[in-house]
Parts: C-alpha cells; structure tokens; sequence
C-alpha cells in the first residue's frame, strides 16, 4: 500500500524541513519505519456523524509527527516541535468560580 503526501503536507515540509518532500514508496517506507503513536479509527459524535480520527505516526529521526489518513492514503499534515510550544501557551486557565467547594486544604487555610 503506498501512501501520498498531501498538497497541504508538501507545502508544509518545504516550508519547516526546507529540502523537498519524500515521494511515492520514500514516504511509505518511512512510516513504516516510525513509532505509530495512534491508530485511525472512525467514532461517532452525539448527532450520529462519523468523526475519523486520524493515525499518528512520530519520525524520530526527521523529529516530526505525520497525521494519516489511512482510507485515502495520504499524508494530511504534518507537526513540527515549534507547534508543541505554541500548543503549551495556549492552554486555557482554569478559574475557580464563585460558590464552588473547595478542597480540604484550601478549607484549612482559611
């Protein structure tokens, strides 16, 4: 089974990477040899629609993480570590909101 790249995928190793994309049976070759981290599976959301998650793949020797999508074969994105900071600092905060329970240590403290 071989595996393409994405139009979306091939702008985006351009642009991080700088060299120019694996193709055909290099990009196969090259999942094959990664560390799968999630495999593809298809849920279903509240309403009855079809959400599929895609498989993850890390490259450790590219140091990046390809998302596929094994029904179409293709590569859909790619995430470089620079994402995983901007990820870190986006991070909602949490408030407590007025009236809720407190835990016990909090209770002590005042």
């Amino acid at each position: 089974m071989q595996i393409e790249m994405s139009r979306h995928a091939r702008v985006k190793w351009r642009s991080n990477i700088g060299s120019s994309p694996p193709e055909g049976l290099e990009i196969t070759h090259k999942i094959r040899n990664s560390v799968r981290i999630q495999g593809q599976r298809d849920v279903f959301n509240k309403y009855g629609h079809r959400v599929r998650i895609l498989a993850l793949y890390w490259l450790p020797q590219d140091n990046i993480i390809l998302k596929v999508d094994h029904v179409t074969r293709k590569v859909v994105t790619i995430l470089f570590p620079k994402c995983a900071g901007s990820w870190r600092n986006a991070a909602p905060k949490i408030h407590q909101r007025k009236g809720m329970r407190r835990t016990f240590s909090e209770q002590a403290r005042s």
